[in-house]
């Protein structure tokens, strides 16, 4: 959790959908970091030059959307929240 900027303790009381935030989080931190790298990388190599350089938009790769993660799922209606509440009491009274 300390790759990811949080702190140790907060780790603990944490909910599974705020660790997947953070981890949302540190992925998007992570590429816009290495973005960051590939301009300082090609603008370093392309000032000396005095030839023809491949054009920035060649050397930097398209955006892409970030991909759903699993935490990012339809947000469900109450009356769907409902019927999960009751399998799931309905599965634990069983027991």
């Amino acid at each position: 959790m300390e790759e990811t900027g949080g702190k140790r303790p907060d780790f603990w009381s944490s909910t599974l959908r705020e660790i997947a935030l953070d981890l949302e989080v540190a992925e998007a931190r992570q590429l816009r970091d290495e973005r960051t790298r590939r301009w300082h990388t090609w603008h370093t190599a392309a000032l000396p030059k005095g030839k023809k350089f491949p054009s920035f938009k060649d050397f930097m790769p398209a955006e892409q959307p970030a991909p759903q993660s699993p935490g990012r799922r339809q947000q469900q209606t109450p009356e769907q929240q409902m019927a999960i509440a009751k399998q799931w009491l309905a599965g634990r009274k069983r027991r």
